[in-house]
């Protein structure tokens, strides 16, 4: 694998970090590194999207998520219970 050929393709702002005789994983661990925060943002702005999606799947159960019916109902339980308190 020619790493020189790899890191002449990244953007110098990233290609100025690695070392071209560093092997296959140093450059997949800095650019995995660099790559980091992008990847959080990204991540977190799928995550309620994705869960509302799968929500409504045969998927819920076993990622842990509740259904809308169940959320409607645990929220009215718990309205019961505040009207209920002193």
């Amino acid at each position: 694998m020619d790493m020189n050929a790899i890191i002449a393709m990244l953007p110098h702002s990233i290609a100025s970090h690695i070392d071209p005789s560093a092997g296959a994983f140093a450059v997949a661990f800095v650019i995995t590194k660099l790559t980091g925060p992008f990847r959080l943002m990204i991540d977190v702005a799928i995550a309620p999207t994705l869960a509302a999606y799968l929500r409504h799947t045969p998927l819920a159960g076993p990622l842990g998520l509740r259904r809308p019916e169940e959320m409607a109902a645990a929220a009215a339980e718990r309205a019961a219970k505040q009207g209920e308190s002193p």
